[in-house]
């Protein structure tokens, strides 16, 4: 079971909330809310700048090029250097 951070709970709720106010300030109707020219701004400018932060192999895979290696910690060690 993995424990979820803080800060991304809080984003999350707080993303859901600001989506919700902003319905509720254009009247309620989802159709208002739903914009398609600045859908299409919004998705589109979010994946040209992926390929403009990352190179067009990491954007393929997905950055997912390598393998993860295992994080170990020696205790002793960290434990030792502090002194």
């Amino acid at each position: 079971m993995s424990i979820v951070d803080i800060a991304t709970l809080i984003g999350v709720i707080g993303a859901i909330a600001l989506i919700v106010w902003s319905i509720a300030m254009g009247g309620g109707s989802l159709i208002v809310f739903f914009n398609v020219p600045s859908i299409v701004v919004v998705l589109g400018g979010v994946a040209f700048m992926l390929t403009v932060v990352k190179k067009i192999g990491e954007v393929k895979t997905g950055g997912n090029d390598k393998p993860q290696q295992p994080v170990t910690i020696n205790s002793a060690k960290v434990v030792e250097k502090s002194k």
